[in-house]
C-alpha cells in the first residue's frame, strides 16, 4: 500500500516509520505522515488502494481495515488536527505475500 501521495513524514511522530519483527516470521511496519488534504480525499484514496473489509469515515476522523493486493493487513487511521490531517498506517506483511518469512 503505497504513502497518501500529498504527505510528509510526520516530524511530531516519535518514529515516523518502523520496523518490526514478529513470531512466525512475519513482519509489521507503520508509518506516520501529514498532509493538508481533507480526512475524506485519504479515506478514498486508501479506500480505492485496498480490499477494504471496513471502513468508519466522518469529516474529522476516519478507520479503515482491509488487505492490499498481496494480502497483507492494513490499518489506516486519519484524524484532522490543527496541524492538518495525520495518517497512521500499518501493515502487516503476511507470509501468505511471500515477503514475511525468511526461506
Amino acid at each position: 500500500v503505497p504513502f497518501y501521495p500529498n504527505s510528509k513524514e510526520d516530524d511530531r511522530a516519535a518514529m515516523p516509520i518502523r520496523n518490526h519483527d514478529l513470531p512466525g516470521g512475519e513482519k509489521s511496519l507503520s508509518s506516520s505522515r501529514v498532509t493538508t488534504d481533507s480526512v475524506q480525499q485519504v479515506a478514498d484514496f486508501y479506500k480505492a488502494k485496498m480490499k477494504v473489509d471496513t471502513a468508519n469515515v466522518t469529516s474529522e476522523l476516519a478507520t479503515i481495515l482491509g488487505k492490499s493486493s498481496d494480502g497483507d493487513i492494513v490499518r489506516v487511521d486519519i484524524k484532522k488536527e490543527d496541524r492538518g490531517t495525520t495518517i497512521g498506517l500499518g501493515v502487516e506483511v503476511t507470509n501468505k505475500s511471500g515477503r514475511g518469512a525468511s526461506s
